[in-house]
């Protein structure tokens, strides 16, 4: 199974200041002039596969059009990944194949997702932690850009997900989340914020949605002076509980916050929203194991739309927190 990144490095030297946590960018409350939560069916994160790449499973996505399926592996001695993966491209209106291959530190091929007629995304496996995200152009046949990242989440032509952290990183400090959207639609270029980088870049990709700090000062690292001051993400993933709004669950100084991303404006400046999920209404303080950490013992499992409610968003709690008021919470957005 996937692993979060750890909080365990040293401290990183930079201040944050908590009224940032409300600064531009950050609305707590409505969204003007929108209307959230139409017949829609949530799109949960993408299915962590087992990471053995000695047994590649079969892989395949179709569309009303095109029909994109793994067609074969071989070994590769100049692909990082140690394989080269071809799929196969199927046009059922014009009656035409196609193909493209992966060559690069891909060792595993994990999802298929159709985004357009030209494009497509290939989420894979780097190792048991790391996941590869390729964006292929269906009409070259060929990789545009690919990065690494953590807990992957895609719907239509964006995909959500957690910086990637090194295993074994070098950098001194606390981790803490930093959560990037990247829109398969737009130019590797400017799905980085630093473009005189150039798209050579692995890890320094997509543009920050949360913490609010990341999205108003445009930075990639996490700003973070003490432990307490790190994001954790406290629920399975990223949740797209609407064509195009997020929903996730972050950890931070001693709270749980529902947090709600809505990006249908755009990803450069996205409309977010956070509420703090009261500790009290999910967990019985005096049944709870942990009672100076109670907070520590939530953790969402799924998020979901209630359609019995408007305007609300549904939380689901794991069975493991055994000391639970309920198992679903139900927290008001607007």
């Amino acid at each position: 199974m996937e692993q979060k990144p750890g909080l365990n490095l040293k401290k990183v030297l930079v201040v944050v200041l908590f009224s940032l946590f409300c600064g531009a960018g950050i609305h707590v409350g409505p969204i003007p002039g929108e209307t959230l939560f139409s017949d829609f069916l949530v799109q949960r994160p993408s299915k962590v596969e087992v990471f053995d790449p000695g047994h590649q499973r079969e892989v395949s996505a179709e569309s009303e059009d095109l029909v994109v399926s793994l067609a074969r592996v071989e070994p590769c001695s100049g692909c990082s990944g140690g394989k080269s993966f071809t799929f196969e491209v199927r046009d059922k209106r014009r009656a035409t194949r196609s193909s493209f291959t992966i060559r690069n530190d891909t060792a595993q091929a994990d999802e298929i997702a159709i985004v357009s007629s030209s494009r497509a995304i290939v989420l894979g496996s780097v190792s048991g932690t790391t996941r590869i995200v390729n964006v292929v152009d269906l009409s070259t046949g060929s990789v545009v850009d690919f990065f690494y990242c953590h807990f992957p989440s895609v719907h239509g032509r964006f995909v959500a997900y957690l910086k990637f952290v090194p295993r074994y990183s070098t950098q001194p400090g606390w981790w803490s989340s930093v959560y990037l959207i990247y829109d398969a639609t737009a130019s590797p270029m400017q799905n980085r914020l630093h473009q005189r980088q150039g798209f050579e870049d692995r890890v320094d990709v997509g543009v920050p949605i949360y913490p609010p700090e990341n999205v108003e000062r445009g930075v990639y690292e996490p700003m973070i002076a003490s432990e307490e001051d790190a994001h954790q993400l406290a629920s399975d993933g990223l949740f797209w509980i609407e064509d195009g709004v997020l929903a996730f669950v972050d950890r931070w100084k001693g709270a749980n916050h529902l947090v709600v991303v809505d990006v249908r404006s755009g990803i450069v400046r996205p409309k977010v929203q956070v509420r703090r999920i009261e500790t009290v209404a999910v967990l019985d303080p005096a049944r709870c194991e942990d009672a100076e950490h109670p907070e520590k013992l939530i953790h969402v499992e799924e998020i979901s739309v209630p359609r019995e409610k408007s305007g609300y968003v549904r939380l689901h709690f794991s069975p493991r927190d055994s000391c639970l008021r309920s198992a679903t919470l139900d927290v008001p957005i607007r």
